[in-house]
């Protein structure tokens, strides 16, 4: 067979057995293989399994040779993959014409493959180039739909036009500012619809000038322009254009926006700002504001005016600003331009002399220190007056306050000394008439131990004292002197106790009427309240019970005493006044006012409650302001609860409320803090110029 085959020019690797022939194919890849079934070793079958089974030799053809005629081999052989069977002994023009056959076959059937995976290959490059070029397609419809969609939502006008200025794309902004539907203007030039005859031929010149140049004043930048509607009326637009290439042709994509409103609120801003001028001007505020990083800092011709010049000074510094403040308050001026943290408000108040008259004044500098996004301070702004004359108002007004205080204070005072004198009187009514009773009783006293002095000196002299001693014990039985002897004692300890009342009145009373002065010092705010619940006693004996639940922890804290005093004097007038109508209205027995302290953090917390009448709803939102009173005519001066309100908040830096229930009473709430309102630590406050 291998001779009949290379006699042929077929190139031939025999193999004598199954294993050699699996070799010989994994060192040369033969075009077709004859494979005898029966051989040494594995047998044809396994040789063809193990041939196809593997990618690199599964396509070459395989032809059994076989002596055998059954059909079930030759199924098993054409199952395993073989191409063909060949009959041995063989014919040699059968064996060549199947070999030459097959081998065309396998040619063919290569090219086949090939020629394929060539078609599939630029099949798969046109699906690509398809996919792509529909992704493009999706893409640019969704641009442009992405567009039409933003500029159709756009507040501004959205407007395309092609290289001979006619309208190619028209948004509903355009519709709405022009007038025009997009069938209306499409195809139509823009500048004969939209723009003023009498301006037309700029705006034409310029895009004529656009398609030569690709360049125009409106290009990447905005101008303002007037612009035509649609019924014939004028207004200013502001106009922007940019340029695309499409297709080889230029097309403008112009941004358009009504400044109408924008120019009208310019107009408005401008008219306002000189109507505030006028304002600052009339009101004598000088405005300044400096700029942080570079040092500039511009004023008002006020502003230097506050300070005495005609004109605005040049040079003016922190230094220019601290040479007119008093010496006493220079420092606290340089500590306050230490302080720039952004958003500060600046609220400052200095003495200075004036130049010129060297008048001294009082200004106010108000404003703020402003920021850049990452916090620094970048800027100070605001306004500076000149406050003398408030400062002065001021000064007469705390005069008035005082002289109406002066006055509260004499009508308590008038008040306390009936009261006192009443409380007094009681006491020492009882102390005289025991003083009139000792008298009498020393007078008995002596008359009898004269008596008795009578009877010594007769047994002195050696008489008989019978006579002398009947006269003595007559002068004890005229003279009462069991009496006497029993009630002297009794007489005695009265009259201490009554002084002792009048000694702890007067020492009450003293201790209420401290020096008048508006420094506070550490008291003790207990034995305040009752010293003056002691001298207020005649005030509710008669139609109230006084219940104390005082902390005896409270520690001393800062108060004008004497203030003080009035405070819980004006509150327990009070309230036995209410409770004294409330017995009036309901008949009913005492009525009870209780005072309490304790501490609350910082602060001591006063209560005084009473169950009388209550305030009101009408009149509870005006029990604090001067001369209002609930009371009947000549029964209250209004001003007790407007001066208690002037002590507690402006002079002892507290609080004062009240709760009340109509018909059932009325407490009132007093804060007072522990420390000096001097003592607290000053807000940071930033430099105004």
């Amino acid at each position: 067979m291998t001779a009949v085959l290379e006699a042929e020019g077929y190139e031939v690797h025999s193999a004598e057995s199954g294993e050699r022939a699996l070799e010989l194919v994994a060192q040369t890849l033969p075009d077709l293989i004859l494979l005898d079934i029966v051989m040494p070793g594995i047998d044809g079958f396994d040789v063809c399994r193990q041939l196809k089974t593997h990618a690199k030799t599964s396509h070459v053809p395989v032809i059994f040779l076989s002596a055998t005629t059954e059909a079930k081999e030759r199924v098993a052989g054409f199952k395993l993959g073989a191409v063909d069977f060949v009959p041995k002994p063989f014919q040699r023009q059968e064996l060549l014409a199947r070999v030459h056959t097959h081998l065309a076959l396998a040619r063919l059937q290569a090219a086949l493959k090939k020629e394929t995976a060539e078609l599939g290959e630029t099949n798969q490059r046109l699906q690509d180039e398809i996919a792509k070029r529909e992704e493009i397609a999706a893409s640019l419809s969704e641009s442009e739909e992405k567009f039409r969609t933003l500029a159709g939502s756009a507040q501004d006008a959205f407007v395309m036009l092609d290289d001979e200025g006619r309208v190619i794309f028209w948004n509903r902004a355009a519709i709405g500012m022009f007038g025009y539907t997009e069938q209306e203007i499409s195809g139509k030039k823009f500048h004969d619809r939209v723009v003023p005859e009498r301006f037309r031929a700029a705006p034409e010149y310029r895009f004529e000038h656009f398609k030569a140049t690709e360049t125009g004043p409106s290009v990447g930048k905005s101008i303002a322009l007037h612009a035509l509607r649609r019924d014939g009326s004028e207004f200013q637009i502001e106009l922007s254009v940019a340029t695309v290439k499409l297709r080889q042709k230029w097309v403008a994509i112009a941004v358009i926006r009504d400044i109408t409103g924008r120019l009208r609120a310019q107009e408005t801003l401008q008219r306002s700002e000189e109507r505030l001028n006028l304002v600052l001007d009339a009101a004598h505020m000088g405005i300044w504001d400096k700029d942080l990083i570079t040092g500039k800092l511009l004023r008002s011709v006020v502003h230097d005016q506050i300070f005495g010049y005609d004109s605005i000074q040049e040079n003016w510094s922190n230094e220019t600003l601290l040479e007119h403040i008093v010496p006493e308050d220079r420092e606290r001026r340089r500590q306050e331009m230490a302080h720039s943290d952004p958003n500060t408000l600046i609220n400052s108040e200095y003495r200075i002399i004036r130049a010129g008259d060297h008048a001294l004044r009082w200004i106010q500098f108000q404003g703020k220190v402003y920021g850049d996004e990452k916090g620094k301070p970048i800027r100070r702004a605001g306004i500076i007056l000149d406050i003398t004359d408030r400062k002065l108002a001021e000064q007469e007004q705390h005069s008035i306050d005082a002289q109406s205080s002066l006055s509260q204070k004499l009508e308590s005072v008038g008040r306390l000394a009936s009261g006192v004198a009443h409380e007094i009187n009681t006491p020492m009514q009882f102390i005289t008439d025991n003083t009139q009773f000792l008298k009498r009783a020393v007078t008995s006293l002596t008359e009898v131990l004269g008596a008795y002095r009578a009877v010594n000196e007769t047994v002195a002299s050696g008489n008989k004292p019978d006579e002398a001693l009947a006269l003595a014990r007559a002068a004890e039985e005229t003279n009462e002197m069991e009496y006497l002897l029993s009630e002297i004692p009794r007489t005695f300890d009265e009259t201490m106790s009554g002084l002792q009342r009048v000694t702890h009145i007067i020492k009450s009373l003293k201790e209420f009427s401290h020096p008048n002065t508006t420094a506070k010092h550490p008291a003790d705010l207990n034995k305040a309240i009752a010293t003056t619940i002691a001298v207020s006693r005649h005030e509710w004996k008669y139609v109230a019970e006084v219940v104390t639940e005082l902390d005896p922890d409270l520690p001393m804290i800062p108060l004008c005493i004497d203030e003080m005093n009035q405070v819980m004097l004006n509150l327990i007038v009070n309230a036995a006044h209410a409770i004294g109508d409330a017995i009036k209205l309901r008949g009913e027995a005492k009525g009870v006012i209780t005072i309490r302290t304790k501490q609350d953090g910082d602060s001591v917390l006063v209560d005084v409650a009473d169950n009388g009448t209550g305030i009101p709803e009408s009149a509870q939102s005006h029990i604090f302001e001067p001369f209002f009173t609930t009371k009947g005519v000549g029964k209250g001066t209004g001003q007790g609860l407007a001066i208690i309100r002037t002590i507690v908040l402006k002079n002892h830096g507290g609080t004062i409320s009240f709760t009340t229930a109509p018909g059932k009473g009325t407490t009132f709430h007093i804060r007072l803090p522990m420390s000096r309102p001097d003592e607290a630590p000053a807000p940071e406050t930033a430099a105004g110029t």
